[in-house]
């Protein structure tokens, strides 16, 4: 059993790089590349102690990690090239939204905004059937006129 270690190693290893076209994340493939060098060790020193197989296997995952993330910051962190930023990820200044329930100024109303229902409030009245435009959002109620 000995003899193909570095084969199962290697194995082991190419069979995870493969899984990362499965498993999303880009983290199984630095698991793959250390097992491939686990076995390229095994192969060059085949006497070396099993202790020390697995401290390198788990060394040079964590090492790999750590170092892809130093060179390829935007493949872990993400990149925004939007100078306004939206936390909710929703900008909506601009947009239409149809009247479903009449807005009176100081009273909420009710409207139809990209398939969903929600609460208007405006500085004019608006009558149900009416197209208004969305100034902003505030929380759970946007401002239209």
């Amino acid at each position: 059993m000995e003899d193909y270690s570095a084969l199962m190693w290697i194995a082991g290893g190419l069979f995870l790089i493969l899984a990362e076209f499965v498993i999303p994340g880009f983290i199984v493939c630095f698991f793959g590349v250390s097992a491939i060098l686990t076995g390229i060790l095994l192969e060059i020193f085949p006497s070396i102690p099993v202790w020390f197989v697995f401290f390198f296997f788990s060394f040079m995952s964590v090492a790999l990690i750590f170092l892809s993330r130093k060179i390829m910051p935007e493949t872990f962190c993400g990149r925004t090239t939007r100078e306004s930023f939206d936390p909710d990820g929703d900008e909506v200044e601009g947009t239409k939204a149809q009247v479903l329930e009449t807005i009176l100024p100081g009273v909420p109303g009710k409207v139809d905004y990209r398939g969903s229902l929600w609460e208007a409030e405006s500085d004019c009245e608006h009558k149900p059937g009416e197209l208004v435009t969305v100034v902003k959002r505030k929380n759970l109620t946007l401002v239209v006129r």
